[in-house]
């Protein structure tokens, strides 16, 4: 807050609406306040690596519909066949150790190919960095760790009694590796092996066998929308589902008794949604009974609210297209109709103005004079 004030002060827009209403939503593209959520160190300036650079390799804009399909087709069979070659390196080889230290093997045993490359890569940052130790109360201990030759340094917060650690960089919860930070702590406290609360499934040699959990810690936290923690919920729900199904697909027996499972499951989530319906509308009813004051002689209304009477209609509902399609043959029709009028307009005119023209033409010396002179006597 600090340091946006100051640069606001700095170039004199303390009274900009826009970057008043861009400080109002920072969460939303701030990614310092993001680091919580677990994006595994993806972030959308990977353009290298992402699904369109992937893409274009393979398509162009000149191929047609059905020539994008098999061309993409073939961009499936090779990502999975990559993806093939690494499960068998990750599960026939072992990673090369930089130092012949516990940690880094107990690191390359348990983590696939890539992820120990990252892993040594925070160990080996970790060493270069001074420690510090702030505050020490009860079981909590804060330490200062500031890196080499930098200014800026993180606080790691260690729980003697729950044996939990958290750094303020927020690596481990942004890419689930555990930062330097940490790792130097470790250093200090001679831990040998990386806890099993601070190692994902998902980057382990063992990652395709049985079920992962998706961390749900951000799904309970009442704090945030209910929309969010609604979409929370259903993609931790697809990735086990995706799970489940592939594992049942696999052999007739297991795909009759999960599919029969699930039916009834999803009986079971029926009935349980239909009763916390009816109570949340009897709690509703018996709420709105204590807001409002029912006006006398009705017994549906309430005082003070006009209730909008509903009709059905027995025309067909048009869309926005067709709506505008008629109002413009409707314009069409007035254009016509008028410039219509105006040619009979004009053409009365000018047939008039032709009669009186063509009069004048026949009869050229006809006057319409007075009675002749009188003769006069010689």
């Amino acid at each position: 807050m600090s340091a946006w004030n100051i640069m606001l002060a700095k170039y004199a827009l303390e009274d900009n609406d826009w970057l008043r209403r861009m400080y109002n939503i920072k969460e939303k593209w701030a990614l310092v306040y993001g680091r919580q959520m677990f994006c595994a160190d993806m972030t959308t300036t990977q353009r290298s690596e992402s699904m369109n650079s992937i893409v274009k390799k393979y398509v162009t804009y000149k191929h047609k519909f059905l020539d994008f399909f098999n061309h993409f087709q073939r961009l499936l069979d090779d990502r999975r066949y990559e993806e093939l070659k690494a499960d068998f390196r990750s599960n026939t080889t072992v990673p090369h150790l930089m130092f012949p230290i516990e940690i880094l093997k107990h690191a390359s045993e348990i983590y696939t190919p890539k992820a120990y490359k990252c892993f040594q890569q925070e160990w080996c940052l970790s060493h270069d960095s001074n420690l510090e130790i702030v505050e020490d109360v009860d079981t909590f201990t804060k330490y200062k760790v500031t890196p080499h030759k930098k200014r800026n340094h993180h606080i790691v917060t260690l729980d003697k009694k729950c044996e939990q650690i958290e750094c303020s960089c927020r690596k481990f919860e942004f890419a689930g590796i555990l930062c330097s930070h940490i790792l130097k702590i470790f250093t200090w406290k001679n831990i040998m092996k990386i806890p099993n609360e601070y190692v994902l499934k998902r980057w382990t040699r063992k990652a395709k066998i049985g079920y992962f959990e998706v961390n749900d810690s951000m799904a309970n936290n009442a704090s945030l929308d209910p929309k969010l923690i609604q979409n929370m919920r259903y993609k931790e729900l697809c990735g086990l589902n995706v799970q489940f199904v592939t594992k049942a697909a696999e052999r007739e027996d297991t795909y009759k008794f999960v599919k029969d499972a699930m039916l009834s499951l999803c009986k079971m989530v029926d009935d349980k949604l239909q009763v916390n319906e009816s109570n949340v509308q009897q709690s509703n009813v018996s709420q709105a009974s204590w807001e409002f004051d029912y006006g006398e002689g009705n017994s549906t209304g309430v005082k003070g609210i006009k209730m909008k009477k509903k009709t059905m209609s027995r025309k067909r509902l048009k869309g926005g297209l067709e709506k505008i399609s008629r109002k413009r043959k409707a314009a069409r029709k007035t254009n016509q109709a008028s410039t219509i009028s105006a040619d009979q307009t004009i053409s009365s005119v000018a047939s008039v103005q032709y009669d009186q023209i063509n009069h004048q033409v026949q009869f050229p010396f006809v006057q319409f004079v007075g009675p002749p002179p009188a003769a006069s006597s010689p």
